[in-house]
C-alpha cells in the first residue's frame, strides 16, 4: 500500500503531464503534499506560485524576465514606434526607492509582469 505522500506525488506528476489540466491543480496538490509531509518550504513555494509573489518581495530568478523597454508614441512632428528607452526616462512613481536607497524600476516592472503572468496562468 502506498503512503498518502507517494500517491499524492503520483497525482501531481499526472497533473503536470496532462496538458488539459490547469497548472493550478498541480500547485494545489503541492500545497497539500507540503502540509502532509511537514515541508513548509514546499507549501510556501506552491502557494506563492499559485497566488503570486508580493510586489516588493523577492522572486526566484526563473520568474525574472530580462527584456528591453520600448515605447510607441506620438510627439510633435511625428510618430515614434519601438523606441528603446532607459530606466532614467521612467516616471518617478515607477523608479521608487527601495529600503536600501537604490532605485528599482526593473524590480517594479518585473513585479508587474510577474503579477500579470501569475494571474493569467492561475486562471488557465
Amino acid at each position: 500500500m502506498q503512503s498518502q505522500g507517494a500517491g499524492l506525488l503520483g497525482q501531481i506528476e499526472q497533473d503536470v503531464l496532462d496538458e488539459d489540466k490547469p497548472l493550478s491543480a498541480a500547485l494545489r496538490r503541492c500545497m497539500l503534499l507540503g502540509s502532509r509531509t511537514g515541508s513548509s518550504q514546499l507549501r510556501e513555494w506552491a502557494t506563492l506560485e499559485l497566488k503570486g509573489y508580493p510586489v516588493r518581495g523577492e522572486v526566484p530568478e526563473y520568474r525574472v524576465v530580462h527584456a528591453g523597454l520600448h515605447i510607441d508614441g506620438v510627439v510633435p512632428g511625428g510618430v515614434i514606434k519601438g523606441q528603446p528607452i532607459g530606466t532614467r526616462s521612467l516616471p518617478d512613481f515607477v523608479a521608487g526607492t527601495e529600503a536600501n536607497g537604490s532605485n528599482s524600476p526593473r524590480r517594479w516592472m518585473n513585479s508587474k509582469l510577474l503579477l500579470s503572468s501569475t494571474r493569467n496562468r492561475a486562471n488557465s
